[in-house]
């Protein structure tokens, strides 16, 4: 699926996106701390997906795709919270700071859950 979208195979990319595009928004959902925010930032994580699809190598290493997706999405969960608050908007509460956090930490209980889930 991911070798199928990186060589723009249409039907390759529309999988890889419905796939990932469920899985982030539905993680995302799960979370009180971040339900709220989920459509913006599983458009956000999809967004940068796109953009990066072609740079992916994962080395022979079949999480590192999901992982490089975990990173991704916790980049851009703390651009829109800065950005939000920047433009005087609520800045990212105690609980997002933590969720965070967890979500950097590839060791951490929450990065576990992701990889169970993802693996289902």
């Amino acid at each position: 699926m991911l070798d199928a979208a990186r060589a723009g195979i249409q039907e390759g990319w529309r999988r890889l996106y419905s796939l990932y595009l469920l899985f982030i928004y539905g993680w995302l959902r799960s979370n009180s701390a971040l339900h709220h925010d989920a459509d913006d930032l599983t458009q956000a994580t999809m967004t940068i997906i796109a953009e990066k699809i072609d740079t992916v190598d994962h080395s022979g290493r079949p999480d590192a795709f999901r992982e490089l997706i975990r990173r991704i999405l916790a980049f851009e969960s703390m651009r829109y919270w800065r950005e939000r608050g920047s433009k005087g908007g609520p800045k990212e509460s105690s609980d997002q700071i933590q969720w965070l956090a967890q979500v950097e930490d590839p060791n951490s209980d929450l990065a576990t859950q992701w990889n169970l889930e993802h693996d289902r």
